[in-house]
């Protein structure tokens, strides 16, 4: 016996339907990159443990706003504070340390250098005795080589008192 016409039409019908149904679109994923800020003494270059750092994100037209978004993280044992960074990526990197005198000659980076290359900050002789004498590595320190994703400073550790008198009187 034959199906009528119209139950068979109703089927195939509903055949397709579930088979497109099953078969959504994928929504775009949001990709978030790693960029890892390592802290190290400026004498030693040892890594630096539990130091807080910050780090705002540029608008996309490289501009730094007053509430412009910002993430904050410590340093684990290898001195390392890790933070996503959602697409699309920003132009620039602005790093902040907390209690810390830093010996860099820079403080904002471009984030795409970060993730080609990486970085790795440098001090130039200022001829203030008190901040090249912090500042100035121990000959026999070790280099660390750029990485991409990610950056390393060098900083002169401070307690929050010590860094809360300097930070005032710069």
């Amino acid at each position: 016996m034959k199906a009528p016409s119209g139950i068979l039409v109703l089927a195939t019908l509903a055949v397709v339907v579930m088979t497109f149904a099953s078969q959504r679109p994928a929504r775009p994923t949001v990709q978030a990159t790693e960029i890892r800020i390592q802290i190290m003494d400026s004498h030693t270059h040892l890594p630096l443990k539990g130091r807080r750092v910050e780090i705002t994100l540029s608008a996309p037209d490289g501009q730094f706003y007053n509430k412009g978004p910002h993430k904050v993280g410590h340093t684990g044992s290898d001195g390392v504070a890790a933070f996503e960074v959602d697409e699309p990526i920003p132009p620039l990197i602005d790093v902040f340390l907390w209690y810390a005198y830093t010996c860099s000659d820079k403080e904002v980076y471009s984030t795409r250098s970060i993730l080609d290359d990486g970085a790795v900050a440098s001090w130039r002789l200022t001829g203030y005795k008190k901040a090249d004498k912090w500042c100035t590595a121990d000959p026999q320190a070790p280099q660390p080589q750029r990485q991409p994703g990610k950056v390393v400073i060098f900083v002169h550790p401070m307690n929050s008192l010590v860094w809360s008198w300097y930070d005032t009187f710069r």
